[in-house]
């Protein structure tokens, strides 16, 4: 699985000068969850994380290049959550390390998705996420009570990682968090909704939409995308 490698690759070198911190994952994580969503109003808010006029983004990255990995970790760049002053930008990055994807092509895809929609299914108590898979943001409240019993960068990641890996699929995860309003968003932005590209060149591919190479509006992600060609053309056989 390298379809993902060069933005991961892009993304790790637009960061690396930063001061990123690894923080404690905690496997036995066993914050309150509900049921379903919860709304939380301002009122209630103690923190928000990636909301107007801040920026916010979330991409997760499907690999199995393991170099990328020392364990499961969580990294920040930026102040944690108990330190930040009612709002600031917010990134959430997911490295996901797999080991044995399946060899059906649409099952592997299927699987892609479903460690995307691991977003949607975060019910933390006294925290409310908003996902937008049309813009590829993620905005998050932290309420008042959460913060009086320290909520912070640790928990959101150890409960991220620990959701990820009921997945028997995935091997690590590495989480990185970004609240440091001097990285460069619109760059992170734009690397999102590339691999939300791929993603789409992907399903393309596997349904044989479009086998006119010329004329299909994805070319440009399928001549950059190590292996992204190869299994087109497998396809057509």
């Amino acid at each position: 699985m390298k379809l993902y490698n060069n933005i991961i690759n892009d993304v790790l070198l637009s960061i690396e000068e930063k001061d990123l911190k690894n923080i404690p994952y905690d496997s036995t994580s066993n914050w309150k969850k509900n049921d379903d969503y919860e709304l939380l109003f301002k009122k209630d808010t103690k923190v928000e994380l990636g909301a107007s006029p801040y920026k916010s983004v979330q991409m997760n990255f499907v690999t199995s290049n393991d170099e990328y990995f020392d364990n499961d970790e969580i990294l920040l760049i930026g102040k944690d959550i108990p330190k930040i002053d009612k709002k600031s930008n917010y990134a959430r990055i997911a490295l996901l390390r797999v080991d044995d994807m399946p060899d059906n092509d649409e099952a592997m895809y299927k699987e892609i998705k479903n460690l995307e929609f691991v977003k949607y299914n975060m019910f933390l108590d006294g925290v409310m996420m908003r996902a937008s898979a049309l813009d590829k943001s993620e905005q998050i409240r932290i309420s008042n009570k959460a913060s009086d019993n320290n909520f912070n960068f640790s928990t959101l990641g150890s409960e991220f990682i620990n959701r990820f890996k009921e997945n028997p699929l995935v091997k690590n995860v590495k989480m990185i968090f970004i609240t440091d309003n001097d990285v460069d968003m619109k760059y992170l932005i734009e690397k999102s909704e590339k691999s939300d590209e791929i993603t789409r060149a992907l399903n393309t591919v596997l349904h044989g939409m479009n086998f006119d190479c010329q004329s299909c509006n994805l070319k440009p992600i399928c001549d950059e995308v190590e292996g992204m060609r190869e299994l087109h053309f497998s396809k057509k056989k």
